[in-house]
This record gives structure tokens, C-alpha cells and sequence, in this order.
């Protein structure tokens, strides 16, 4: 299974689709080094992506994260609350709630007795 492209990051979302591929490259770098491309059977290349997104948003955060709890219009404002821990991490933006979800659909923890 191929590694995902930048444009397949693009493709997410408009927020996404305003990086540069140079920075979009050395995120989905990262997020191949984070994931084992044979435990995801199939679904490698979505999970590949949605990590690389996930991790590029908190990079245009400023490397704020957490879930948005305060939004402001009138010179612009946003805050970020505070989770500690990995699968937290990964709740802190729509595009980690997603890898979390394939991962639990696509990777299969072994039952010990």
C-alpha cells in the first residue's frame, strides 16, 4: 500500500489545502515513523494521512492543543484546553478523532488470558 501525498492531506480540508508541500512532506514523514504500515492492513494510507493532518494542525497551532474552548471574532482569539496523555492527543483535533476511529475499527488488540 502506497504512503499517502501531500495532496492527499490537501484533500482533507481548505485549511490544509493552503500548506506548502515541502511542510506537508516532512509531517507525513513523521507520522510514517509513528505507525506500522502492516498493522492497518488496508486502510495504511488513510491513517497515514489522517496522522500527518493531525499533526500539521498542532504545528499551525503554535503547538497549542487540546479541544477549542474559546473562540473570539473581534481581534481574533482562539484557546486551546489542556489533555494530557496520547489517546487525549489525539482527541484534541477532528482530523486525530478520525485516525483514533479507523484505528479502532482496522487494528485488532490481542484478547490475553
Amino acid at each position: 500500500m502506497p504512503k499517502a501525498e501531500p495532496q492527499d492531506v490537501k484533500d482533507l480540508s481548505a485549511e490544509l489545502d493552503a500548506l506548502n508541500d515541502a511542510k506537508i512532506g516532512i509531517y507525513l514523514d513523521i507520522a510514517a515513523s509513528m505507525i506500522k504500515e502492516s498493522a492497518w492492513e488496508g486502510a495504511f494510507k488513510n491513517a497515514h494521512r489522517l496522522l500527518a493532518a493531525h499533526l500539521l494542525t498542532l504545528s499551525e497551532r503554535q503547538g497549542a492543543s487540546g479541544p477549542v474552548t474559546s473562540v473570539s471574532v473581534g481581534q481574533v482569539s482562539v484557546s486551546y484546553g489542556a489533555t494530557p496523555g496520547e489517546q487525549d492527543e489525539l482527541n484534541s483535533t477532528s482530523y486525530g478523532q478520525m485516525y483514533l476511529a479507523l484505528r479502532r475499527a482496522t487494528i485488532v488488540a490481542p484478547i490475553v488470558i
